[in-house]
């Protein structure tokens, strides 16, 4: 068996070698494929496949809090202290219940103080997401409770900040101004960022003697399942659970409830359905080039119909055949999976430079030996499957016959042009179902880009800055600090107006408050879920959005006098139709709060999602201690080279104070659209390959069918016949097999669009130009590489072609 396994290898390389048209055309389409294939499945491996990075990964699991009247997954909050401290004190299902509060912390020793990304957490939650400390220990329960001034740090602060010193136990740093115990440092290989990206831990501290304001601190929590328990048994005991909180906390949780979710499923869950659907582009494209890799394989069987006859008549059997041909079809898909990987390897980072979020949601994407067996897996089935059905075709029959069929070198079997007709209308069927659906998709990126944020992006720069709880442990403080700081922005050179906001501007991310509308109780008795932000006067002229009743916030509103806010249009809309919500009141944390201005509504947490309902309170009438402040700058020339004289401003107020998360406007606006670009450009280089791949196969037909209609194209030109009427004859061969896959293509598309309209909320049907780019688009490379082909065909001499055999 090997003798003859060996001997075909050696009979193929040659044959190939002989004639490397076919493998050529054939590797570099299934590098195409494989490449493609690889590169999503990757991103694919990345999520829902590779085991997660954690002890018992399959065994964690997320709890988190859901507002009144939401249900969506972007809905999902972190725990409250009193839910934290309850869950961690009753669940019988989870073995381990543990926290994280994360923030950026200034870190000092240096002339200019650092902020870095940093985590309180409680006792076990290092241990419960990887291995120990590679030096030192962490913090016990007693610590935590005593919230102890010890610090754990990561391995990379380690490295920069201290130059990898094994003797830095210990040691002081410190942290917000307060200094803090050096106990231990973690290893390069702990806990990926997407959970939480941090520099350093220091401990949680909140138990049931504990419980800061609920509304000030947002807790990440993460269980572990008991051994035997079941994620639907803990997600019933959480919801138990909740219920009893809100009863014990009526004012501030009414309305809340609770759940569990799996890690992977909180983590990457919304992100599978786009998967799912690059995935089944890559299918069809796959398909695409087995039908188009059956056409050129058909065509080279019909060279070899006396080879295969002959070898049948002394004494080869059809199982040597079939072994031949997949010898031949491991040969080529073995250098196809090989190009297709070194593309993958390629195209990866072009994928993440699309979404830069990428690597903080999926890890790093590599390509381990699951992408290798998927590339090497798709090329195999793709050539096998194309190679195989013409040899078993041509093997059917006596030997007598297929000898006769086989004695010209242009004769065709009869149904050899019905199949080679088939296959192409396939191809062009599956390459308009792909370039309708990049099309589709690209039209929902191009609206979503060209929306009207509500604000003028331009010239806007973003920073964060945090306020020491120790160096401003009051509310006067904190908002005496504030202003100083902005004083010091607003007077520089090239600052047209400054102020802050809560929420900094991360795409997908805004903070949820609780209201109730005053004398309007909502139907089910439950409080309103709405977006909220914390201001600064002159915000609303600092981002340009436009005031469209009542006024801005002012110097005079601060704690101490009666407690107002601004509303956007859509909060009024919602909550007051039709009426002039001036000087109306909602209830807030049970306190009631004035309307004194309309705003625009804005897309400020990307332009992906559609405004909501938002609430805008005065930072001088409510400025807790955990809530950073985020600096917003509009400036007359680049915002960025603004940032170092900004940033000597604010440590010309607080030499304590570090920036950090320095971005602008306009960055923002592009990182919001980064799923949507990332899909439609995958989509895209999908139907690009498909259309390539589709005008090979356009192509070869008609230069087969020249090939064979040699004689017949010389005698109609002998005859007087027009070269333009023999042109239009072979192009109209070719193209009816396109016409008929363009309308099984279009059907087929109707089915797709919906399904991904479905997928994805922001594309709609309303697209039919997107069809019809992508209908246009094959004809016309449809008629580029039937035109060529037959333009050859025409200008041969009459009396050459006659001699044609």
């Amino acid at each position: 068996m090997f003798d003859a396994v060996w001997r075909d290898v050696r009979h193929s390389v040659r044959s190939l070698a002989a004639r490397p048209t076919y493998p050529l055309v054939a590797i570099l389409t299934l590098a195409l494929v494989a490449g493609a294939g690889g590169a999503v499945f990757a991103v694919v491996n990345a999520t829902f496949v590779r085991s997660l990075p954690f002890p018992d990964g399959d065994r964690l699991v997320r709890l988190y809090t859901q507002p009144p009247g939401t249900s969506a997954a972007k809905d999902r909050n972190p725990l409250h202290p009193l839910e934290f401290a309850r869950f961690r004190r009753g669940l019988q299902t989870a073995d381990t219940v543990e926290g994280f509060f994360g923030r950026a912390r200034a870190i000092g020793g240096t002339d200019e103080p650092e902020s870095v990304a940093a985590a309180q957490a409680s006792a076990g939650a290092l241990a419960l997401l990887g291995r120990g400390p590679i030096l030192g220990r962490t913090w016990t329960e007693e610590e935590d409770r005593a919230l102890a001034r010890v610090v754990v740090l990561s391995h990379a602060l380690w490295q920069r900040r201290f130059g990898g010193d094994p003797q830095i136990l210990g040691r002081t740093l410190s942290v917000d101004s307060e200094p803090h115990e050096i106990v231990g440092v973690m290893g390069p290989d702990f806990a990926p960022d997407y959970v939480f990206a941090s520099e350093l831990w220091t401990p949680l501290g909140i138990h049931e003697g504990n419980l800061p304001n609920p509304r000030s601190t947002y807790i990440l929590t993460v269980a572990r399942l008991r051994p035997g328990a079941s994620l639907p048994q803990l997600d019933e005991e959480v919801r138990a659970a909740m219920v009893t909180a809100v009863a014990e906390s009526v004012s501030t949780h009414r309305g809340w409830t609770a759940g569990a979710i799996g890690m992977r499923e909180f983590q990457f869950g919304a992100g599978r359905p786009a998967l799912v659907m690059l995935l089944v582009g890559v299918a069809v494209l796959a398909l695409l080039a087995a039908a188009n890799l059956a056409n050129v394989s058909l065509a080279r069987v019909m060279s070899q119909r006396t080879e295969l006859a002959l070898r049948s008549a002394l004494g080869a059997s059809a199982r040597d055949a079939y072994r031949l041909q997949i010898v031949e079809s491991v040969l080529i898909a073995g250098a196809g999976a090989l190009g297709g990987l070194a593309l993958a390897a390629w195209t990866a980072p072009a994928l993440i430079a699309l979404d830069p979020r990428i690597l903080a949601v999926v890890g790093d994407i590599e390509l381990d030996w699951r992408v290798i067996a998927v590339a090497i897996a798709l090329s195999t089935a793709v050539t096998t499957a194309s190679g195989l059905l013409p040899v078993a075709r041509e093997l059917r029959g006596d030997v007598a016959r297929r000898l006769s069929d086989g004695s010209g070198r242009t004769a065709g079997r009869r149904g050899d042009g019905s199949i080679a007709f088939m296959l192409l209308a396939g191809q062009t069927a599956l390459a308009i179902v792909l370039l309708a659906a990049g099309a589709v998709v690209l039209a929902g990126f191009t609206r979503a880009s060209r929306i009207n944020p509500g604000f003028d992006a331009s010239n806007l720069v973003g920073a964060q800055v945090r306020l020491s709880a120790a160096a401003h442990p009051t509310d006067a403080d904190r908002v005496a600090i504030v202003e100083r700081i902005l004083d010091s922005v607003r007077v520089l050179p090239g600052v047209v107006e400054a102020s802050t906001t809560l929420n900094f501007f991360i795409p997908g991310f805004a903070w949820q408050t609780t209201v109730d509308i005053e004398n309007r109780p909502s139907p089910d008795g439950q409080p309103h879920t709405v977006h909220f932000r914390r201001v600064s006067p002159r915000y609303f002229r600092t981002m340009r959005i436009r005031q469209l009743m009542g006024r801005d916030f002012t110097p005079a509103d601060r704690r101490g006098n009666p407690l107002v806010c601004i509303v956007s249009r859509s909060f009024a809309e919602r909550f007051w139709p039709g009426e002039n919500a001036l000087e109306r009141r909602i209830i807030r944390t049970g306190s009631p709060v004035r309307v004194v201005g309309i705003v625009d509504d804005v897309y400020d947490v990307g332009l992906g999602q559609a405004p909501e309902a938002t609430v805008y309170i005065p930072y001088a009438q409510n400025s807790p201690p955990t809530a950073a402040v985020s600096l917003v700058v509009r400036t007359a020339r680049e915002p960025r080279a603004l940032v170092a004289p900004i940033r000597k401003a604010v440590l010309s107020v607080d030499a304590a104070q570090p920036l950090d998360a320095v971005t602008t406007l306009d960055q923002f606006i592009s990182d919001s659209l980064g799923p949507q670009r990332f899909r439609s450009t995958v989509l895209l280089v999908l139907a690009g390959l498909g259309l390539a791949i589709a005008a090979v196969g356009i192509y070869g037909l008609t230069a087969r069918s020249v090939v064979e209609r040699t004689r017949e194209v010389g005698v109609r030109l002998a005859l007087g016949a027009r070269p333009g009427a023999v042109w239009r004859l072979i192009v109209t061969q070719a193209m009816r097999a396109v016409l008929l896959g363009v309308v099984a293509g279009v059907v087929a598309s109707a089915a797709t669009t919906t399904l991904i309209v479905k997928v994805l909320p922001d594309v709609t049907l309303a697209d039919p130009e997107a069809l019809v780019a992508a209908v246009g688009a094959l004809v016309v490379t449809a008629l580029a590489a039937a035109a060529w082909p037959a333009r050859r065909a025409v200008r041969i001499d009459p009396i050459v072609a006659m001699r044609t055999d």
